[in-house]
């Protein structure tokens, strides 16, 4: 119940000035605010495409040994052939290679499917590995490699995935020497 004692003016409310201050204070938390958004939303899309990556590699490799047979992990944009090109952001598979030609046959299990990565991520390695094949002793044929994932317009977002000849992913901010990593072209 109001206090009749009270007047009516200091009950009523708001005044603009007090209304226009407010808007104004919301208006700077705004645009403070949208800018870090953006950034956990593209270190958040980074993470997860990263962990996917590194988690379809550990079952790559877990598959190799345990099945004693050639698993190959491959970008792949239909999600049962392997492309030509690295280009990992179109999506991967994971099968058992019988024959040992790092092509998918039909015949041959599809392990896991992955599919394209979020809006505005790319993920390239090298073109001379755009396989990577684990032996049934769960070691990476080949060289090392890399694989750089990308988010358009975010430098600093850049993560690296380095695989050694042991099977085992590492994951990077830093190139070589501590430089920055670098998206491909």
């Amino acid at each position: 119940m109001d206090d009749p004692a009270t007047p009516a003016r200091a009950r009523a409310g708001l005044t603009l000035i007090e209304l226009l201050a407010a808007l104004a204070i919301a208006m700077i938390v705004v645009t403070i605010g949208v800018p870090s958004f953006r950034w956990l939303t593209v270190e958040t899309r980074m993470a997860t495409a990263v962990n996917a990556l590194v988690h379809d590699l550990a079952l790559a490799r877990s598959a190799a040994v345990t099945r004693s047979r050639t698993v190959v992990l491959c970008p792949s944009a239909d999600g049962t052939r392997c492309l030509a090109a690295p280009h990992w952001h179109r999506g991967w598979i994971v099968f058992v290679d019988a024959d040992r030609d790092r092509r998918r046959r039909a015949t041959e299990p599809l392990l896991r499917t992955h599919g394209p990565l979020a809006h505005g991520l790319s993920a390239v390695s090298p073109r001379a590995r755009r396989r990577i094949v684990y032996r049934p002793l769960g070691h990476s044929a080949g060289s090392n490699v890399t694989v750089t994932l990308c988010a358009s317009g975010h430098p600093k977002a850049t993560r690296a995935v380095i695989l050694s000849n042991t099977g085992r992913p590492r994951l990077a901010r830093r190139g070589p020497g501590g430089r920055a990593l670098r998206c491909p072209p």
